[in-house]
């Protein structure tokens, strides 16, 4: 299983079984008053972006020379598999 943040796990487990989802959806991810809404989007963006290149997510926006503008994400067939081990994989409480 490849290595992933916290974060990323996050956005992979939340975008299994959905169509797709927009950045700001993943703003749960983070405690209310933990970080700055703007900081918060910024870690977002770099993740999905980091998630991109591995070919586990592919992004719906605008692409200019340097960067993705993203305006919604969804899970490719690499990024569902990974998704659903995750999710075999993650503790339940009160078996």
């Amino acid at each position: 299983m490849e290595r992933l943040s916290d974060l990323q796990q996050f956005i992979l487990k939340h975008l299994y079984g959905k169509i797709s989802m927009s950045k700001e959806d993943f703003l749960a991810f983070y405690q209310p008053g933990e970080v700055e809404t703007e900081t918060a989007l910024k870690d977002i963006v770099k993740s999905i972006d980091r998630l991109v290149a591995r070919d586990l997510l592919k992004v719906s926006g605008v692409r200019t020379a340097k960067k993705w503008y993203t305006s919604s994400a969804q899970l490719t067939y690499k990024g569902e598999k990974l998704a659903r081990s995750i999710l075999v994989k993650q503790p339940t409480l009160f078996r």
